[in-house]
């Protein structure tokens, strides 16, 4: 039987959600204590709901919640340094690549394709 890529990428946030859901089939079907002095109690899933409510620093955040962005010439030409470097990089990361591998050094059709 061939396995799911999903199986590969994602095992550790499966294995909570697969956690989760099971907490709160066990909540729902009563499995667990309506007594907060019990120790199962804290496995509910509804037994700290309201943390995240009541919370001062969780808030959904809202576009433009601090003002418009501002564009000034020395952010605009950092992040044109920064894009030409990414170029570069690029470039050279290829031939490195083809000499680790011993394969043949790129062509600029090759290059020029982002191949």
């Amino acid at each position: 039987m061939k396995m799911f890529p999903v199986f590969k990428l994602f095992p550790v946030l499966l294995a909570m959600i697969l956690s989760w859901v099971v907490s709160v089939i066990l909540t729902e079907a009563g499995a667990f204590s309506d007594n907060p002095d019990n120790n199962n109690y804290r496995a509910r899933t509804d037994a700290l709901a309201d943390v995240l409510k009541d919370a001062p620093w969780f808030y959904v955040p809202y576009p433009f919640q601090w003002g418009w962005p501002k564009v000034t010439v020395a952010g605009t030409f950092g992040m044109m340094a920064g894009v030409l470097a990414g170029i570069i990089e690029s470039i050279a990361d290829y031939f490195a690549c083809a000499n680790l591998a011993g394969a043949p050094p790129p062509t600029a059709a090759a290059i020029n394709r982002g191949q």
